[in-house]
């Protein structure tokens, strides 16, 4: 890793502290004071700040996978990191998504990281094994 992307992250995580509402606000204003077409200054400055906020979600999201839920699970360190989305596991077992939620009910589970489902393999493969003897109790 460079030392320039090394610098960079440090500034990203570092702008709460640098970049206050107040700050924002004030550089809001010099903005729409020096273009004349307002309201695309600010749909461009929503864009700018949803892209923002998706790429702050995904290093979350990234922290949470890799680090954070490895510390709190008893699994295989292997295992520990891989994480699948409803969908995923829907196009896995080439079942619809109603399905995937009627396991969740059932019993299959989830871990919620930033507000999105995950599904551990590890979990998804002790669900299956577990559901695969309901239905077969008495195997030839």
């Amino acid at each position: 890793m460079k030392n320039s992307n090394i610098e960079d992250i440090e500034r990203l995580l570092s702008l709460p502290r640098t970049v206050t509402v107040d700050v924002f606000d004030q550089y809001v204003a010099v903005q729409l004071r020096q273009n004349e077409d307002q309201r695309a200054q600010i749909t461009q400055l929503e864009q700018q700040i949803s892209e923002l906020h998706n790429h702050v979600l995904l290093l979350s999201v990234l922290v949470k996978q890799r680090y954070t839920i490895p510390l709190q699970s008893n699994q295989p360190k292997e295992e520990q990191h891989i994480l699948y989305t409803k969908q995923e596991v829907a196009i896995k077992f080439r079942v619809t998504l109603r399905t995937v939620h009627n396991w969740i009910r059932e019993g299959l589970k989830v871990t919620s990281i930033g507000g999105v489902v995950r599904i551990n393999q590890m979990s998804l493969k002790e669900f299956m094994e577990t559901k695969k003897n309901k239905k077969n109790p008495f195997p030839h």
